[in-house]
């Protein structure tokens, strides 16, 4: 055995190294898959208090493009009116819409007989 350490050292990056690489990655598009991933990845990040005071602060006095708002308002325009579907859960046949129907039903039905199956 080697007394060599387990992990390679961290590469320190100069400012201008770090500037050309993000130069070089712009422009490119991303498949959907990639997209999907790095979205799956980012989903149920925990941010500490201090960190969400920081986002909070950085978005304070900044106002959306015309063209933001204008998108903004087309897409309520098109959403409104528009009745969201009945959900219905397969083991107890409770009909309902809303997060709650994910949050007590389907997989966490009490009715579910696969919910107490040992894993």
């Amino acid at each position: 055995m080697s007394d060599a350490p387990k992990t390679r050292p961290k590469r320190v990056f100069t400012a201008e190294h770090r500037r050309n690489m993000s130069e070089a990655k712009k422009g490119i598009p991303l498949s959907e898959e990639h997209r999907l991933a790095v979205s799956k990845a980012q989903k149920g990040r925990i941010f500490s208090e201090e960190h969400k005071q920081k986002l909070s602060e950085s978005k304070k006095g900044k106002t959306l493009e015309p063209r933001s708002k204008k998108t903004i308002k087309k897409i309520s325009e098109t959403k409104s009116g528009v009745p969201k579907p009945d959900l219905t859960c397969p083991h107890c046949l409770k009909v309902g819409g809303g997060g709650f129907m994910y949050y007590w039903h389907f997989e966490n039905c009490k009715y579910n007989p696969s919910r107490f199956t040992q894993k």
